[in-house]
């Protein structure tokens, strides 16, 4: 196979920035070190009943769950594999949604409708968390004058599905996750792009063009797959396919 001169250009671009963005990923991880331990140590003088501890828990928490995507990114750039587990979605999205629920606007309203029983994934929690986190940001951003978010899970025995290349979702037992806002939609003509490292839509500042393109490389690395239902001014829903775990424990 023969490789163009625009692909080895692009090869290049994108081995400069893996190493850009692995310098700033380890700047950044040693200053959220420095602030969880400074935050725990803060934690330890003050009593629960301290009106400052739930600030102080906010401050570590929020340290702890930025190191997470930071350990992520320093593990792709070098190279290292993530920890991929029998794993269980619901918490992930049950975290994210309360998470969120204290930093949207009042605007949003946000739901979920949580599959009771539901399958294990073949995953690592950095990642998912990753993915749903980036899937409810341009949700939210989806909705500048408020909507409805809402979080869904289940198990998906699929036959035929149509993916946003054009493809089919091989028949088999999923774990999904959907995403659905109800915000301004996707336009047929930037559907094809949206998943393009440094492809953005918002105006110049308003995000990297980085979060779709993440999203997609977690779930190919997961070897699951991504759906897509939108249509201008109607609001969209990502569907996320996660190959069902063959866990002894998850035997149903």
């Amino acid at each position: 196979m023969t490789v163009s001169g625009t692909e080895l250009i692009h090869a290049q671009k994108m081995e400069v920035l893996g190493q850009l963005a692995g310098g700033i990923a380890h700047d950044f991880n040693n200053i959220l070190t420095v602030i969880t331990a400074c935050s725990g140590m803060v934690l330890s003088s003050l009593s629960p009943d301290d009106e400052k501890f739930g600030d102080v828990t906010e401050i570590e928490g929020a340290a702890r769950r930025a190191a997470g995507p930071t350990r992520q990114l320093l593990g792709y750039c070098r190279n290292q594999p993530v920890n991929k587990k029998p794993l269980d979605l619901n918490p992930i999205i049950v975290e994210t949604q309360q998470m969120l629920s204290r930093v949207l606007s009042a605007k949003v309203t946000i739901e979920a409708r949580l599959a009771p029983e539901l399958w294990l994934a073949h995953a690592d929690t950095t990642q998912l968390q990753q993915v749903v986190l980036n899937l409810a940001v341009n949700a939210r951003d989806a909705m500048p004058d408020g909507g409805t978010l809402l979080f869904s899970s289940t198990n998906a025995r699929v036959t035929a599905e149509r993916l946003p290349d054009g493809g089919s979702l091989p028949p088999g037992k999923y774990v999904r996750i959907g995403v659905r806002d109800t915000g301004s939609g996707i336009a047929e003509d930037v559907v094809a792009r949206i998943f393009e490292p440094f492809f953005a839509t918002k105006a110049a500042g308003a995000g990297t063009g980085l979060g779709l393109a993440t999203v997609q490389a977690i779930v190919t690395d997961l070897q699951g797959y991504i759906t897509i239902d939108t249509a201008a001014g109607e609001g969209t829903e990502f569907g996320i396919y996660l190959p069902r775990s063959p866990a002894l424990s998850d035997a149903a």
